[in-house]
């Protein structure tokens, strides 16, 4: 079924990862300001490439690439179906392959991150192969992903990605080492009364304070919080 956003539609039938919470709060975070140049790594099904487009101005170029090559193709379906066709660039193959000419203003990814099936876990029981490769971190490690962008990052630029809790008290460190510092950082509560499952970060090449925030999904009935639905309503369909 597609998933209907308020200026584009997504087709998610041949894609191992559908459309979900984490990649629409990420999406709605990022902040695009002067950025021209922008690249999505894992795109997926296209989401966080065409909810970057939205916020964008008409000069922007947006690089969105996938390893699965049918959710390449469906990304590439969805985009040329949106309003930013001409702005959004589809390609099929892994990132760290990938030598642009041209360093990225902003890049943004919800990269794959279980470390691999835990056996006591029924969440990983009869996966397909395109979704352990699409959640697990066997074929993107946060350490490649670093490096890499810190190879094409622009100087000012910005980098976003989305990491569960747990990870990240390694995970900063880590990226300093390949010369990326974390500037914000937004955990992420299903509710009040439980702990952060995820948290979103921004990083840049200068050292900083680590601004840091949080934002609950659900308030105490179960409905999406205020808060939530502030950060995502340009974006879901009926907030």
């Amino acid at each position: 079924m597609a998933f209907q956003c308020k200026q584009f539609s997504i087709e998610q039938d041949k894609c191992a990862m559908k459309v979900n919470t984490d990649s629409m709060i990420l999406g709605s975070w990022v902040e695009v300001d002067a950025q021209t140049r922008i690249l999505d790594i894992g795109t997926g099904t296209g989401i966080l490439a065409l909810m970057l487009a939205q916020k964008a101005g008409p000069e922007a170029v947006i690089d969105a690439i996938e390893l699965d090559a049918d959710a390449a193709a469906q990304a590439r379906e969805n985009v040329l179906a949106s309003p930013w066709a001409e702005n959004i660039n589809t390609c099929q193959g892994c990132v760290l392959s990938q030598a642009p000419a041209r360093q990225y203003d902003l890049i943004v990814s919800n990269p794959p991150y279980f470390e691999g099936a835990k056996s006591s876990s029924n969440a990983y029981s009869g996966q397909s192969d395109v979704r352990k490769q699409a959640r697990q971190s066997g074929s993107l490690s946060s350490d490649a992903l670093f490096q890499w962008v810190a190879a094409y990052l622009e100087k000012h630029g910005d980098f976003y990605c989305l990491y569960p809790a747990d990870a990240i008290q390694q995970l900063i460190p880590n990226a300093e080492a390949a010369g990326l510092y974390c500037h914000s950082l937004m955990w992420v509560q299903s509710q009040s009364n439980k702990p952060a499952y995820v948290a979103a970060l921004r990083f840049r090449r200068e050292p900083s304070i680590v601004k840091k925030a949080s934002l609950i999904i659900h308030n105490e009935s179960g409905e999406y919080s205020e808060e939530f639905r502030a950060l995502c309503r340009e974006y879901y369909l009926h907030f």
